[in-house]
């Protein structure tokens, strides 16, 4: 090997590397914006403050939270991402399990248990999440996983302004086929 050959197979290797943690670090994004909307869902569904939040909720948790990235907008945006791709819970699990973050059973089970551990914990998905029809997909749709590996949040942002179903799958088709 000479040294330019050895040049490019260090730029080689720092180009592939670079591609490999961006991609890494949107799946991650995705992710923790789709839980972020799995736990909205679940409290709207099953929280005792419903009735008093109403359309404050979003605006109320974004100012708690005070988190870059998760605005209102964001959050109501991964709100919208939950209620469309709902139907990934058991990929989400498996990919966090691969990751090492560990799952407690219900939010609820872990209320009276504060303590801080070394492990990320995020609570288990909302069980009774029932597919809406206005969010369905069809049947020729790429599988939600490949879309979580291939696109970052901004684009599941785009794709959530369209409206119908089959606008949005060739959309989808579209992105992947793309890269």
């Amino acid at each position: 090997m000479n040294l330019e050959q050895l040049v490019t197979e260090l730029r080689y290797l720092d180009q592939s590397l670079r591609s490999h943690v961006a991609q890494s670090a949107n799946v991650g994004l995705t992710l923790r914006n789709w839980l972020v909307g799995a736990y909205i869902i679940e409290f709207e569904q099953n929280g005792e403050d419903r009735a008093t939040y109403g359309e404050n909720l979003i605006p109320k948790i974004a100012a708690k939270l005070a988190i870059k990235g998760l605005s209102s907008r964001n959050l109501e945006a991964s709100r919208l991402l939950y209620q469309s791709y709902s139907g990934i819970s058991q990929t989400v699990s498996a990919i966090l399990a691969a990751l090492s973050v560990r799952i407690p059973q219900t939010l609820s089970a872990d209320s009276d248990n504060q303590s801080i551990s070394n492990d990320l914990e995020i609570h288990q998905l909302p069980s009774g999440a029932v597919q809406n029809p206005k969010f369905s997909r069809p049947d020729f749709a790429p599988p939600v996983e490949q879309l979580f590996q291939k696109l970052t949040f901004s684009h599941f942002v785009e794709l959530l302004r369209i409206s119908d179903p089959l606008q949005r799958a060739f959309y989808e088709i579209e992105c992947v086929k793309g890269g």
